[in-house]
């Protein structure tokens, strides 16, 4: 074996985990093993580092995007050799799909044992591919203090890279030699103590990402069709808590133009008193949207989560009087599934949004336009109307447990709405948060993967936290249960329990397939796992199981009182989505016509 100095290698991963912690790393998510010994002894040592031990590195890497989603700052990903770091690989998808910030710090042999049959050795460079946004090969310890300054800056690189200019993964791979325990106090010294002690008292590297500004003429551009077109719409679909920074803006927006805004929950952008349908699915579903045909399409980052919206705006463009211009507007990542985007423009929010509405603002709004907002509100006390008729029913429904989670979580609290069925019945039901409610979701890849970790993840800072679900996606993250609880604040899961994946109940494949074979969709909860209650007691969750409106409630206020993670199982009809949507938009129909422009009131 190649002979090194015993305090090299820890003196490297000092180095190394100080490195990160200069450049703005706070939390470490540690998984077990031998070869990343090293490191770990060194986050330890680093006192502004908080480590967190997840034993699963799926769950682990979801935790850390959670915590990221919550932040906006990287946590660093620590684990062995060997297959453990490729269990990150679903976190770090999503993560580059939604502009996450994350970083991986994988633990690695040296290369004399690789393809020989070394036990615990897979070649783990460029492990993720095109998923991550760099990779970075840290090497062995060398004691050329050029080489100790270039692992210094190569992880500067890393940390900038990983916040942007388009946010996402980075993956660390360092190689480390036996022994890997730190060196006995008594024993030999090299020169590496000196050099990474005089490396380390001197700052990190200051790296400045460049302003995202618009151009001036696409700028100009959007200003000229917001004072011409009378008949404008302004969306918003899934966005970070970072887009929660525009919400006055577009507010202001909305304002001078009289463009009404149709935002998901989940976008951070809801009730910022514009004129607001909040259940878009149930607008989309209805004939209203038939006399409501814009002419201009300001789509803010990503598109609505509701199919209804693509479906719609494919017909419009296919059709004979197709939309006069369709802007996306983000700071990265190009958001238009159907190719009916006319105008892309990339840019800070609120630089770009910001200009239009001081434009706008010296621009009165035309009497054409005051009808349009009018007519915009008008439609949306109707819309709100049929959907709190289709909420005051008898029987206990995915819709007003969609509600009552939705309305517990308190202010600067997180909501965390899980895929499928969960986060589309919270578009359509759940109304408004309170203000400076955080709204997480999993919008990139859009899995079911991770939901519970994250959630944790997102609540280990010490915010209360809500995460909405259903029965199939807990159990395919019970590895997460067991990160929960760790911030001391309360942490609560409500889980809807309709029998299985009742998402495919609304697709086509339920009419083509006999229930025999359609239970390989449905897959029903009937594993032998357990029911909640044995699943809430292996993750050491407190347990409720409720099955009337008012139980759900005086659940949900105690859980969040209480303190601690809550596992509160929502047992509502296995069918009752499809009833549920069938009430909703029989309630629409029920509602006369659109009066026309001459009658509507101001």
């Amino acid at each position: 074996m190649p002979h090194q100095p015993l305090d090299l290698q820890a003196q490297w991963a000092r180095l190394i985990l100080t490195t990160f912690a200069d450049a703005g790393v706070r939390e470490v998510v540690v998984s077990p093993g031998s070869r990343s010994t090293p490191f770990v002894v060194a986050a330890v040592a680093e006192k502004r580092l908080t480590l967190h031990d997840v034993v699963d590195e799926r769950a682990a890497g979801f935790f850390a995007l959670g915590q990221a989603r919550r932040s906006g700052l990287p946590s660093l990903l620590l684990c062995t050799s060997g297959t453990a770091a490729a269990h990150y690989l679903p976190a770090v998808i999503e993560a580059g799909m939604t502009g996450v910030p994350m970083l991986i710090l994988s633990a690695d042999r040296p290369l004399e044992l690789l393809d020989c049959g070394a036990n615990q050795t897979i070649d783990q460079s460029h492990l993720f591919g095109g998923q991550a946004r760099a990779f970075v090969d840290l090497g062995t310890a060398e004691p050329a203090p050029a080489a100790l300054r270039g692992v210094r800056r190569r992880i500067a690189q890393a940390v900038f890279t990983a916040h942007g200019p388009t946010p996402g993964a980075v993956h660390l791979n360092a190689r480390a030699r036996k022994p890997l325990e730190p060196p006995p106090d008594d024993g030999p010294r090299a020169g590496a103590v000196v050099h990474v002690d005089r490396l380390l008292a001197r700052p990190l590297v200051r790296a400045s990402h460049p302003v995202s500004a618009p151009p001036g003429t696409a700028l100009g551009e959007l200003v000229v069709a917001c004072r011409t077109v009378e008949r404008g719409l302004i969306v918003a679909g899934p966005g970070s808590v970072g887009q929660g920074a525009v919400r006055r803006t577009v507010a202001e927006l909305c304002h001078f133009t009289g463009y009404p805004l149709l935002a998901d929950l989940a976008s951070q952008l809801r009730g910022t008193g514009a004129p607001a349908v909040d259940s878009l699915e149930a607008l989309l579903r209805s004939d209203l949207w038939d006399d409501l045909r814009p002419d201009l399409i300001l789509q803010i980052g990503r598109a609505p989560t509701t199919t209804a919206w693509v479906r719609r705006i494919a017909e419009r463009f296919e059709s004979d009087d197709p939309i006069g211009a369709h802007w996306v507007l983000g700071p990265h990542d190009w958001h238009d599934p159907e190719s009916t985007a006319t105008h892309l423009l990339r840019a800070d929010l609120d630089v770009a949004l910001g200009t239009v509405a001081m434009a706008m603002a010296t621009a009165p709004p035309a009497q054409e336009r005051s009808e349009w907002t009018a007519r915009w509100r008008q439609v949306a006390d109707r819309v709100r109307g049929a959907v709190e008729s289709t909420l005051d029913g008898p029987e206990f429904t995915e819709g007003q447990v969609a509600r009552e989670a939705v309305g517990a979580v308190p202010a600067t609290g997180n909501l965390v709405l899980g895929n499928s069925l969960a986060i589309r019945h919270a578009d359509l039901f759940g109304g408004q948060t309170r203000t400076g409610v955080r709204v997480l979701s999993q919008r990139g890849a859009s899995g079911i993967d991770g939901l519970v970790a994250g959630a944790a993840g997102a609540a280990s800072a010490g915010h209360p936290t809500l995460l909405l679900l259903g029965d199939v996606s807990l159990r395919h993250d019970l590895g997460g249960l067991l990160t929960a609880g760790r911030g001391g604040s309360p942490f609560v899961v409500v889980m809807i329990n309709n029998g299985g994946g009742r998402i495919f109940e609304l697709l086509p494949i339920a009419n083509t397939v006999d229930d025999g074979t359609f239970r390989h969709w449905l897959t029903p909860p009937d594993d032998g796992v357990g029911d909640a209650a044995d699943i809430a007691r292996v993750g050491g969750f407190s347990f409720r199981r409720v099955d009337r409106r008012s139980h759900l409630r005086e659940a949900l206020v105690h859980a969040l009182t209480a303190g601690g993670p809550w596992l509160i199982e929502a047992a509502v009809p296995p069918s009752g989505a499809i009833d549920e949507r069938r009430r909703l938009d029989d309630a629409l129909a029920a509602h006369p016509e659109n009066p026309s422009p001459e009658t509507t009131p101001p």
